[in-house]
C-alpha cells in the first residue's frame, strides 16, 4: 500500500499536466472540428440541393 500512495501522487500530477495540455490543443482545434462539422451539414444540404437541381434539369 505504501509504495502505491507513493505513485499515485506521481500518476496524478502528470495526469493534471497532461489534462492541461489536452485542454490547450482541444481550444486550439475545437474552432476547426466545428467548421468542418458545419461544412459536413452544408455538403448534406448542397449536395441535396444538387441532386435536386439534377432532377428538374433531367425533367427538362
Amino acid at each position: 500500500m505504501e509504495k502505491r500512495l507513493e505513485i499515485a501522487p506521481k500518476i496524478s500530477s502528470s495526469k493534471k499536466d497532461a489534462s492541461k495540455t489536452k485542454v490547450k490543443e482541444k481550444t486550439q482545434f475545437e474552432p476547426k472540428r466545428n467548421k468542418v462539422k458545419m461544412a459536413g451539414v452544408v455538403d448534406d444540404k448542397s449536395l441535396a440541393a444538387l441532386m435536386t437541381l439534377k432532377d428538374k434539369l433531367s425533367e427538362k
